[in-house]
Formats: structure tokens, C-alpha cells, sequence
């Protein structure tokens, strides 16, 4: 499960491995796992171990 802020529904969501669309290796250390919400909205969660964050980060895409 990947707990990810949806901005369509204003708040955090638990989605399963059946939501991603895509994983992109960024650069060594570094992923991005592209997931569909249950109301249609693309996220991106950015982790990895050499990720600038402290904890996933994720961000709605655009389209």
C-alpha cells in the first residue's frame, strides 16, 4: 500500500500495487512511483534512498 495525498480529494489515501501506472528510476537512488487514484487523479510519489526528503513526497500531474 502507498499512502499518498490525492488533491482531489483534499486528503491522504491508501492505494494498492494495482494502482501503479509506472515506476522511473530518476537517478541511482532515486524513484518515482507514478499511481492512479480511485477518482481518476495521477500522482507521483518520489522516495528512494537518496531522495531530497525525509519521508515520500507526492505531487498531482498534470493531464
Amino acid at each position: 500500500m502507498f499512502k499518498v495525498y490525492c488533491p482531489r480529494h483534499g486528503s491522504d489515501v491508501l492505494l494498492g500495487y494495482g494502482r501503479v501506472r509506472q515506476v522511473i528510476n530518476v537517478r541511482p537512488g532515486v524513484i518515482v512511483v507514478e499511481l492512479r487514484c480511485y477518482d481518476g487523479e495521477i500522482v507521483r510519489l518520489l522516495t528512494g534512498s537518496r531522495a531530497d526528503t525525509v519521508a515520500p513526497v507526492t505531487e498531482p500531474v498534470a493531464g
